[in-house]
């Protein structure tokens, strides 16, 4: 009987917008790897996705067998040895908590019993002629339609009624319940007789966007440890300036040279084909990943992370590059989540501390209102958003997906996805927001693929809905 490790999305993904517009939550970037990657490294094993289906076709889940044992591991929960070890200690019908949230469950495959699929379990080998019916995830409306075909495709569609059933059925995050919107349908039931045991020791969540800052120091000292224990530094060049040269990991590859490094205050890792370019001075923790580059004179402080593929410029505190993004100039960007294809116009600035040190409010899509989010929170951009040049961000700024900002005054706190100006944005109408992403990738030497105009175009129809 094998093991089949399945990362799932809760009810509470929705609290994520904008990232979770457009990946499962365990696609997140924090630290130098994703949640799905920790997982990864820890288990030592492959995992897929189960979440909802328009996102399903980019982040498929794996084909299993109805023999098979699935062990449901909550996307929004970071790893650590302690907790992959009480995992790996699961048998079959016993589920895992702490403090009331479902962290992992093993069932068979052919146990599990979803309501929306008459009973049908999760997609497993020879279901490929399976065709289904229309998905309704979460009252959101979204019907599946002909793209999602094969061993992988309607029967996700119908597996998405029932995969992360808390003790009530409601999501508990943070010590909250939030019922879900938009997913609110993402519950599981199987057959087999439940024991339920208690986790006791402390576990990192993400619940909302600002959590990816909050944890990314904690989440990039263990990325760091994971990723260099055993392993020795390719040579520093003897033209830096260095401190703590042993917190300071250089993959095969990377490219450092002229600059200061301190890895007194933290980790500083350096993937494969990154690059420091002259002058820049860095205090640890940071995280370039590969192909990542910091452009000459760069000043960075505070925990941050330029995901594959980005640009960092200026001053820069406290970040999250999720991937493929530019901040490649002047301007301060501090206490901020970027997601991947987002650009900086050169002199960009964000605020992420209010003039009288009070707590910041942030808009949360999903529910409608702005919460506190401590005393410190800059811009949170969702993917394929754009700024022109000297735009200014409030303190707590909310951009959601495929937005083009820019004017001279600042823009609303909250910009909804796939929208187009300065203070009284606009509609951006469906074919340029396209047009305008498939530019910016091929500006980054990538392409626009089927797969991802797809999702972009069940996000469109989502928010405009």
């Amino acid at each position: 009987m094998e093991r089949r490790y399945i990362l799932f999305d809760t009810p509470a993904r929705d609290l994520l917008y904008p990232f979770t517009h457009t990946r499962p939550v365990a696609a997140i970037r924090v630290g130098i790897l994703t949640i799905r990657e920790k997982w990864e490294r820890w288990l030592n094993a492959s995992t897929s996705f189960l979440t909802l289906p328009y996102l399903q076709e980019k982040f498929p889940l794996q084909t299993i067998h109805a023999e098979d044992q699935c062990v449901l591991i909550n996307g929004h929960i970071l790893p650590d040895h302690k907790l992959v070890a009480a995992v790996q200690a699961l048998e079959t019908g016993q589920e895992l908590y702490w403090e009331g949230v479902l962290v992992a469950k093993v069932v068979v495959a052919g146990s599990l019993k979803l309501p929306e699929s008459g009973g049908r379990g999760l997609p497993v080998a020879g279901d490929a002629d399976y065709s289904g019916g229309d998905a309704h995830v979460g009252g959101s409306g979204y019907s599946g339609g002909n793209s999602w075909e094969g061993a992988a495709g309607p029967a996700i569609n119908d597996s998405m009624g029932d995969i992360a059933e808390q003790a009530h059925g409601d999501s508990l995050v943070g010590g909250s319940v939030y019922s879900g919107g938009d997913s609110s349908a993402l519950t599981v039931h199987h057959t087999a007789v439940v024991q339920r045991l208690n986790y006791q020791e402390s576990v990192q969540q993400l619940t909302y966007p600002w959590d990816i800052f909050r944890l990314n120091d904690s989440a990039l000292r263990q990325d760091f440890s994971l990723l260099t224990e055993g392993r020795t530094s390719a040579p520093i060049s003897g033209s830096n300036q260095v401190n703590g040269a042993e917190n300071i990991f250089l993959e095969p590859g990377a490219v450092v040279e002229h600059s200061i490094l301190n890895g007194k205050t933290g980790p500083i890792y350096i993937a494969k084909g990154a690059e420091v370019m002259e002058g820049c001075l860095i205090r640890g923790p940071l995280a370039l990943c590969e192909g990542a580059v910091l452009k000459m004179g760069t000043k960075i402080y505070g925990a941050t992370t330029l995901g594959p593929g980005s640009v960092g410029g200026g001053e820069i505190k406290n970040v999250v590059m999720l991937g493929y993004s530019n901040k490649g100039h002047d301007g301060y960007l501090g206490d901020a989540v970027l997601g991947e294809w987002c650009n900086l116009g050169g002199n960009t600035t964000n605020s992420n501390l209010k003039n009288n040190a009070g707590t910041v409010r942030v808009w949360v899509e999903a529910r409608n209102e702005a919460i506190p989010a401590g005393t410190k929170c800059g811009l949170i951009m969702g993917d394929y958003s754009r700024s022109g040049i000297g735009t200014m961000f409030n303190t707590g700024t909310v951009i959601g997906v495929s937005c083009n900002i820019f004017g001279g005054e600042f823009p609303p706190k909250f910009v909804p996805s796939f929208s187009w100006g300065g203070v009284h944005p606009e509609p951006y109408r469906e074919q340029e927001a396209l047009r305008d992403a498939r530019q910016w990738m091929q500006f980054k030497g990538q392409q626009l693929g089927d797969v991802e105009e797809r999702l972009l175009k069940a996000v469109y129809a989502k928010v405009k809905s």
